[in-house]
């Protein structure tokens, strides 16, 4: 079987191309752009604590002096973020799924695609009056502040419906709400005669000084016809993916090439000499099951 998450299927929305490199041939760039570093090892502290991420950090081997301040001003970003982002027991941190695609018209189960991943945070909740009522938590980091365009569009998030439905369905619950949290990083820049220290602690005392400035928290409700609706579109992903594989019609989308920062996978695009740029990574073994790929045999959802 095949595992579907949000990660994979939206990046076959965004490129056919991308995805058959990233997702199929399973190339990752062996430079990962900074925004990614942190953004995981965010994801990881709230999952495992700082223990984990500094584990993380003391097997990092930076080859530059650039490299290693660098690594020195994120660890300061984490450690600032950890001043401003609610320490609640109650929370189940990553929770995760694993459950077939079901056709919603017949209710059969897909011959060739799971649906796989988890969310940030759950937490049970009696303020709608259920007994499996619960709120989904969503956590992101980001560079900016957050707009009106950015709440705008939280209502049709489709990572979040994505895992509202899988939660729902493979625990039998309900998600009454979804509490959207962003936390920022720094604003601050080191100064021209700063040294490193001493703008590393700049940074955590601005997170401890300015906690609302860098933390965010939008609460939301989805109806439920918008969540069945999702369902469709699993689906129709699904159906999209096997006629492009089966005609093996990888198109490029150009439109995306330069939307946040580039895309990694530009240079093989372009015909260029990609030596030393890529490493083939492993399949996520949380996410297979069967141990083998039928995304690439199967002619059928």
């Amino acid at each position: 079987m095949f595992t579907l998450t949000h990660t994979n299927m939206s990046i076959f929305k965004d490129c056919p191309c991308k995805f058959k490199l990233a997702i199929v041939e399973r190339l990752r760039p062996v430079v990962e752009k900074e925004s990614l570093v942190v953004g995981r090892a965010f994801h990881l502290y709230r999952e495992k604590g700082w223990e984990a991420v500094e584990d993380i950090f003391n097997n990092l081997h930076p080859s530059t002096q650039e490299d290693s301040d660098r690594m020195e001003v994120n660890m300061a970003i984490l450690k600032g973020m950890t001043k401003v982002v609610p320490d609640e027991p109650n929370v189940e941190r990553e929770p995760e799924w694993l459950n077939p695609l079901i056709n919603p018209a017949t209710g059969f189960k897909s011959l060739t695609f799971n649906l796989g991943g988890k969310g940030d945070g759950l937490i049970k909740t009696e303020a709608y009056g259920g007994d499996d009522d619960y709120v989904l938590i969503e956590e992101k980091t980001r560079g900016g502040s957050i707009g009106k365009s950015d709440i705008d569009k939280l209502s049709i998030d489709a990572q979040v419906l994505n895992a509202i439905v899988n939660i729902e369905d493979s625990r039998g619950i309900r998600v009454v709400e979804v509490w959207y949290r962003y936390v920022r990083k720094p604003s601050i820049r080191q100064k021209k005669d700063e040294t490193l220290d001493h703008f590393c602690e700049r940074v955590v005392e601005d997170y401890i000084e300015r906690p609302d400035f860098y933390w965010h928290e939008e609460k939301l409700t989805f109806p439920r016809n918008q969540i069945e609706g999702f369902r469709e579109n699993l689906w129709e992903i699904g159906k999209a993916l096997l006629w492009t594989r089966r005609k093996g019609l990888w198109y490029k989308n150009s439109s995306r090439c330069a939307e946040w920062g580039g895309c990694p996978y530009l240079p093989m695009c372009r015909g260029e000499d990609t030596t030393g740029l890529y490493r083939q990574v492993e399949v996520n073994p949380e996410l297979q099951e069967g141990g083998r790929n039928e995304f690439v045999t199967r002619e059928k959802v």
